[in-house]
């Protein structure tokens, strides 16, 4: 076997890999948007929840109950706890870090596959290149989750049934994500108690 087709089986991989990669770290900056939206709207929700409910309890007091203070001070620690979690986490700079880094993969991918293509470029020096830009790309940002890479898989490997483990990791992601939607629930049913108990 001749150097470039050596060379060009090592860019042929390099290219696969980039690819999943590219492919799990954009299913990480979705999931990354996607949680900076649920947290945002959490605490939104129960802002808004919170100055409604207030309103009510100045007309009556006991609008919830002998305890409702007890319940909306709860929920005001809940807002607070949104709060610190949104600051903390930061999910909004993460996904745009990992916006610019799944982008960069991107185009490295494409330029593997293009070199792997061209039997003239197919060179030591240029695996190498490539390999050490792509090894930088990883250490530049965070990595993608398990989930993450087993979402992306059913697009570039669609044959690839996921175990139970594995549905157990997506699932357990999608959960994490979409559980501050579903407590914005019980607030904003609450605040809607006082809406229509003095409704005009």
């Amino acid at each position: 076997m001749s150097s470039p087709d050596v060379w060009g089986q090592g860019l042929a991989k390099l290219e696969k890999r980039a690819y999943e990669t590219y492919k799990s770290r954009l299913e990480a900056c979705k999931r990354l948007e996607a949680r900076s939206r649920a947290v945002n709207g959490l605490v939104v929700a129960l802002s808004l929840s919170s100055l409604i409910a207030a309103g009510g309890m100045l007309r009556d007091r006991d609008l919830y109950g002998p305890n409702g203070d007890v319940l909306w001070l709860f929920i005001a620690m809940l807002t607070f706890a949104g709060s610190v979690t949104s600051s903390s986490m930061g999910y909004a700079a993460r996904s745009r870090n990992m916006f610019q880094n799944y982008r960069k993969v991107q185009r490295l991918s494409a330029r593997a596959e293009r070199v792997a293509s061209d039997p003239t470029r197919r060179t030591w020096e240029t695996l190498e290149k490539l390999s050490s830009e792509y090894d930088d790309l990883l250490d530049e940002s965070e990595n993608h989750t398990t989930a993450d890479y087993l979402r992306a898989r059913s697009q570039f490997a669609p044959t690839t049934r996921p175990s139970v483990i594995e549905r157990c990791h997506i699932l357990a992601s999608v959960a994490l994500t979409w559980m501050p939607w579903l407590a914005v629930l019980a607030p904003v049913a609450l605040a809607a108690q006082a809406v229509v108990a003095f409704w005009p």
